[in-house]
């Protein structure tokens, strides 16, 4: 390759949301601004609307999660993986590091996460610390982990870190989060870790549309686990103090078909019922109030629109990285929480009503400038 710019791998996998793919993007076009030649590995099943402007995108033998419990993993075909897959997908990734020969190695997620992809991260990585021209390598990571299930596996995990990784890179903010606060073994590579504050859109200045303008947005991200969440804003119209304006629920590409029926038959003509639209934000600017789950997409976005909003976090098996950051944002007054299993159309108009009241704090106690920070970061890594 004759492009004199310094290369990036950037491996990112996601398996049911599209958050992880939503922030990888915000992040590799930053780098790309930046003037990096970032290379996106992709894993999972393609996701509309998300684009990686000027990069360079690689696929993977596409995989999903079986359930939201994570118990397995499924192809394209939606038949469990097996070793024939596994060596494939292994084998193209070997291939495309040999080929790209990065200067720079981002990992999104791993050690602290997708741990059923080390059949093939394992290798990559043995391979880059191994390489005559090792790149700098990188882990990509939010602030918050779903809880570890032992101490033998958050120990191998900080040994990962020892092993392969230059720097831990956390898309978040010590003073609101702090990394060791889901992840105790953090002083072990204390060293590593650097804070880049919180990966969101970057701010709209005056937008002219006024999409959104006296509008309730209900929304549950790619739509996987929010079924739920849609009908019963639904059901929770009528009862709220909202409920003469339009209501505009955007149904994500994993959502149930039957779903989108549901809400459609609604015989309510100030129910509106569309795809996610690419002007989300512009939304959540212009709305009266937002309805939605907790992650760490949605919260960024509700937090640069400054809205008011009702956020139900996800929270199934040990899945609490969702409830313990609205938590701490309800706490400090910039949501209003209601809790999954409290969930009922009386408790959400209840919360509606709460939200449309509360005024939104003055002051924001983090950075949302994550993007052009990590690139910054890499930029500087990679020299």
């Amino acid at each position: 390759m004759n492009d004199t710019r310094s290369r990036v791998l950037f491996y990112v996998q996601h398996l049911l949301g599209v958050g992880h793919v939503r922030r990888a993007s915000l992040i590799a076009n930053a780098m790309a601004e930046a003037g990096l030649d970032v290379h996106v590995v992709l894993g999972g099943t393609p996701v509309s609307g998300i684009r990686f402007d000027g990069c360079t995108c690689h696929t993977l033998p596409e995989a999903k999660a079986v359930d939201a419990s994570f118990s397995g993993l499924l192809d394209d075909s939606g038949n469990p993986v097996d070793d024939a897959w596994r060596d494939r997908r292994r084998e193209t990734l070997l291939s495309l590091y040999a080929d790209l020969g990065p200067q720079v190695l981002i990992i999104e997620q791993f050690p602290f996460g997708r741990r059923q992809f080390r059949f093939e991260l394992l290798p990559l990585l043995e391979t880059a610390v191994e390489s005559p021209d090792r790149p700098y390598i990188a882990c990509s990571v939010r602030d918050i982990l779903v809880s570890q299930k032992t101490p033998e596996r958050e120990q191998q995990i900080a040994d990962y870190v020892d092993r392969y990784f230059d720097s831990v890179i956390v898309h978040g903010d010590p003073t609101f989060m702090p990394f060791e606060s889901t992840f105790p073994s953090t002083h072990q590579f204390m060293q590593k870790l650097h804070y880049t504050g919180y990966v969101a859109p970057p701010e709209l200045a005056g937008s002219s549309s006024d999409a959104g303008t006296d509008e309730v947005i209900v929304a549950a991200g790619g739509g996987a686990v929010g079924a739920e969440l849609l009908i019963c804003a639904a059901k929770a119209k009528a009862g709220s103090n909202l409920s003469h304006l339009n209501w505009r629920f955007l149904t994500g590409p994993n959502l149930p078909n039957h779903v989108t029926s549901t809400l459609r038959q609604i015989n309510d003509p100030s129910i509106i019922v569309e795809p996610n639209r690419d002007d989300y934000g512009t939304l959540l600017q212009n709305c009266t109030l937002s309805i939605s789950q907790g992650g760490y997409n949605t919260m960024m976005d509700i937090i640069r629109a400054k809205c008011p909003a009702v956020v139900v976090p996800f929270g199934s098996g040990n899945e609490d990285e969702q409830r313990l950051r609205t938590r701490t944002l309800h706490n400090q007054g910039f949501v209003t929480i209601l809790d999954d299993q409290d969930m009922t159309p009386e408790t959400m108009a209840t919360s509606i009503n709460l939200a449309a009241a509360r005024i939104f704090p003055q002051r924001i106690p983090f950075s949302l400038d994550g993007a052009p920070k990590t690139a910054s970061f890499i930029a500087k890594s990679a020299t």
